[in-house]
C-alpha cells in the first residue's frame, strides 16, 4: 500500500532512535532466553507490530544454519533478574522455535517512556507498517508515554503523513473483518474516514461485498455506498452490486435504429427477440400481404 509521503528509505538504521541516550550495560551478552519476557506498556498492551509467522520461520532456518548475527536489545527490569525484549522480535520468536536456551542481548537502561520510543522507531525502522500497526502505535505510544501530542507530531515521529495517520486511527472504528481488508489493500486507506459512518450491521455487508468482488474499495466507490445507504436502501450485498452497476446509456437501452421498433419492444420485450433484418423482413412481407389484399 502506498502511504501518503511515506519516506521511501525503509533500510533499517546503524542505531535505533532512542538509543543514543539510554545507559548501556552490556553491548553484546548471552543471557538465558527463559529470562526475556516481551514488553507491555503500562496498561499490558504488547508492543504493537504484528510477528508474521512466515518471516520467523525463514530467520529460524538462518539462525540454524548462520548463528544469531545481531543481539536483540532488552531492558533489565527493576528490581528482578529478568529482561524486557525491546527490539529483535522476530529473532527472539525464531529462536525460541529453534528450541534455544540461550540469546545474545544487548542490555540497556532506561526509563518506560524511553523505552516505548525504542519499541517504536525499532519497528518503524523495518518493513512499512500495516495501517494496523499505525493505529496500534498510535495508541501505544500515548499510553505508554502519556503525554498530550498532537498527531502531527506523532506522525512526523512515525515517518508518515498526518493524514495517513489520521486516517488509520479511524480504524477504531471498524469491524475486524474490514480492519483486515485495509491491511490487505482491498480497502484504500483513503476509504476508511468514508465507510466509518457505517453501523456495525452494515459493515458486515460491505466487508462481505468486498471480498467477493476482490476488488479495491477506492474512495469514490466508499462514497456511493454511503449514499446508497442514506437513501435507506437494504443494505444487502447484491443491492450493493446493483448500486454500484454502471448506468446503461439510452443509446445501449435501445436495441433497433428505428425509434418506432424500440417503442413496440420496450411495451413487449418478450415479443421483440428479433434481430432489425429479421424483424425489417416481418414488416415487409406484412405490408406486401396487405397492399396486395386491399389493391
Amino acid at each position: 500500500m502506498k502511504f501518503e509521503n511515506i519516506t521511501k528509505n525503509t533500510t533499517r538504521k546503524s542505531e535505533i532512535k532512542g538509543l543514543e541516550t539510554a545507559t548501556i550495560i552490556a553491548e553484546r551478552q548471552v543471557l538465558p532466553i527463559g529470562d526475556i519476557t516481551v514488553f507491555t506498556d503500562t496498561d499490558g498492551s504488547p508492543q504493537p507490530f504484528k510477528v508474521e509467522q512466515a518471516d520467523v520461520d525463514v530467520l529460524a532456518k538462518s539462525i540454524k544454519t548462520y548463528g544469531q548475527l545481531t543481539p536483540v536489545t532488552v531492558r533489565k527490569q527493576k528490581g528482578k533478574k529478568k529482561y524486557q525484549l525491546l527490539s529483535g522480535h522476530k529473532r527472539y520468536f525464531a529462536m525460541l522455535q529453534n528450541g534455544e536456551r540461550t540469546i545474545d542481548a544487548k542490555i540497556i537502561d532506561c526509563s518506560d517512556e524511553k523505552a516505548v520510543e525504542i519499541i517504536t522507531n525499532a519497528n518503524i525502522q523495518r518493513d512499512k507498517p500495516k495501517p494496523s500497526e499505525l493505529n496500534a502505535m498510535y495508541h501505544f505510544y500515548k499510553n505508554g508515554i502519556g503525554e498530550d501530542q498532537s498527531v502531527t507530531e506523532l506522525s512526523a515521529m512515525f515517518n508518515v503523513s498526518a493524514k495517513t495517520l489520521y486516517r488509520c486511527i479511524h480504524l477504531d472504528d471498524l469491524i475486524n473483518e474490514l480492519v483486515e481488508l485495509v491491511d490487505n489493500e482491498k480497502i484504500s486507506t483513503m476509504a476508511i474516514e468514508i465507510i466509518d459512518e457505517l453501523d456495525g450491521t452494515q459493515q458486515k455487508v460491505l466487508a462481505d461485498f468486498v471480498t467477493i468482488e476482490e476488488k479495491l474499495l477506492t474512495p469514490s466507490v466508499a462514497k456511493k455506498i454511503i449514499k446508497m445507504a442514506d437513501e435507506g436502501i437494504e443494505f444487502t450485498v447484491e443491492n450493493i452490486k446493483n448500486y454500484l452497476a454502471p448506468k446503461k446509456s439510452e443509446k445501449e437501452k435501445k436495441k433497433y435504429s428505428y425509434e418506432f421498433f424500440n417503442s413496440l419492444a420496450s411495451e413487449n420485450p418478450d415479443r421483440y427477440d428479433m434481430n432489425e433484418q429479421e424483424l425489417n423482413s416481418l414488416v415487409k412481407m406484412l405490408l406486401d400481404n396487405y397492399f396486395a389484399s386491399t389493391f
